[in-house]
């Protein structure tokens, strides 16, 4: 029986782990920090561990960090938000909710440039741009209700995926499909992959294969357009079905940025 929802591969897929040497992050990665009465209750930044600082002041945080973007959020106000989006049935959409309000109410603390800060590997709000497509553009190209389907893959053939079910311009379920009906030779060939989908699922599913790290470097961007154009075009990355619409809207995207 298959899950609505496979939480940990949507993570993985689509938020990969950056790749960043300790140091580098130490240098350049954001902190965010959960506060009540200028008294640090937690904080977050990935690859480091902050529970020494519970307790502290936020200044003496600041202070000692001033090479850091500081995100600051009142607790009070985080626990109204979690409140807030509980009532929301997806949890995509409460994260996003989340990040939105977040975004609007908190306060940062900042010495670095403003270059530094644009090109910071880490960005407060970042969507990835598959789920930004999917949830603006794409559906204007799709029925009300389909499928995509992402295969990343290195040289290894050591491979993930994930199958996005979207409604109306959200996600609904996200999960890794269940091939096993298939006979074993048919996996190999994503025209086969893609038709068994759309059957089982009984709706239109779009195919995405493309190499592992190339993906990769596109979930870091954002705007990795003109890049996925590339590869389209020389073949390494594959749409199937094959789509004109959606590659004359990703090369229009990659130059015009639309």
């Amino acid at each position: 029986m298959e899950l609505n929802y496979d939480w940990k591969s949507f993570q993985s897929i689509f938020y990969p782990k950056k790749r960043l040497s300790h140091q580098e992050q130490i240098l350049t990665g954001s902190v965010y920090l959960v506060v009540r009465n200028h008294t640090v209750v937690t904080g977050f930044s990935e690859g480091e561990d902050l529970s020494s600082w519970i307790g502290s002041s936020v200044d003496k945080f600041v202070v000692d960090h001033p090479q850091r973007e500081v995100i600051i959020l009142d607790q009070d106000k985080v626990d109204q938000w979690t409140d807030s989006i509980m009532g929301m049935p997806h949890f995509y959409d409460q994260i996003l909710e989340l990040r939105r309000k977040a975004k609007l109410q908190s306060h940062t603390h900042s010495h670095l440039k403003l270059k530094n800060k644009l090109n910071s590997p880490e960005t407060w709000n970042q969507r990835h741009f598959l789920l930004q497509a999917i949830q603006t553009w794409w559906h204007k190209i799709f029925p009300s209700t389909f499928g995509v389907y992402v295969r990343i893959s290195d040289k290894n053939s050591i491979e993930s995926s994930i199958l996005l079910v979207v409604q109306r311009g959200s996600i609904n379920t996200f999960y890794v499909p269940d091939l096993s009906p298939m006979i074993a030779e048919r996996r190999k060939y994503n025209n086969d992959v893609v038709r068994f989908l759309s059957s089982k699922y009984m709706v239109p599913v779009q195919g995405l294969f493309v190499n592992t790290s190339e993906w990769i470097e596109w979930s870091e961007m954002n705007d990795p357009w003109s890049k996925i154009a590339t590869t389209l075009k020389r073949d390494r990355t594959k749409l199937v079905p094959f789509q004109w619409s959606i590659v004359t809207l990703i090369n229009a995207r990659a130059r015009f940025g639309f």
